[in-house]
């Protein structure tokens, strides 16, 4: 159930179960069952490079972190493009791969960094919505217990508070809140690099 390519098994095994011919399963795990899965733009050390005879590199184990070149539909109509020419001529897709990583370098990385961050803000943000939940109830309680004999207020927070509960349950709910309202502008970064490498992928 863990294999990378089970959502390719499955119908061939459903075929096989309904018609009791393996074929399909046994031909299509027979060559791909120990291929490993296409990473595409994910870097990855010690990974195997099998190209073709015109390219520098042939099957050769790759200690640096690497990703795979030939996974887009462009870098493939490219490579065939110049295996077509008469005579061959590998020089279109090199400038091409060199241009691509270019902007790879300066995307996909920041992309990634800014998604983690968000991430963790995002986790933030759960923390002190539960946070200041549990004021405010305790805030409630407190004030249907005691009454409220004083209002209290904070800078930044406001004024009119039961009691110091109710008012830091505000507190935590306002730098919640905080965080939603600054992940707009890293949502437009994210799109606007995405689009950058999108345009040479």
């Amino acid at each position: 159930m863990a294999h990378p390519r089970l959502s390719k098994f499955v119908p061939r095994l459903l075929e096989m179960y309904f018609t009791l011919d393996p074929t399909a399963l046994d031909e299509y795990a027979s060559v791909y069952a120990s291929i490993p899965q296409c990473l595409r733009d994910e870097e990855k050390p010690d990974r195997r490079c099998p190209l073709a005879q015109l390219m520098e590199l042939h099957d050769t184990l790759l200690a640096d972190h690497v990703m795979c070149e030939m996974y887009s539909k462009r870098m493939r109509t490219l490579y065939t493009e110049c295996g077509s020419a008469s005579p061959p001529n590998i020089k279109p897709l090199l400038e091409y791969s060199a241009q691509r990583r270019r902007v790879y370098i300066e995307t996909v990385p920041q992309i990634r960094m800014i998604i983690a961050q968000q991430r963790m803000a995002l986790e933030q943000q759960k923390f002190l919505n539960v946070t200041s939940s549990h004021y405010m109830v305790a805030g409630q309680l407190e004030q249907m217990t005691y009454g409220t004999p004083y209002l209290y207020s904070a800078s930044g927070v406001g004024s009119g508070f039961a009691n110091m509960n109710a008012l830091q349950g505000a507190a935590y709910g306002q730098q919640a809140m905080g965080i939603v309202a600054g992940s707009g502008s890293h949502v437009l970064a994210v799109q606007q690099l995405e689009q950058r490498w999108r345009a040479v992928e």
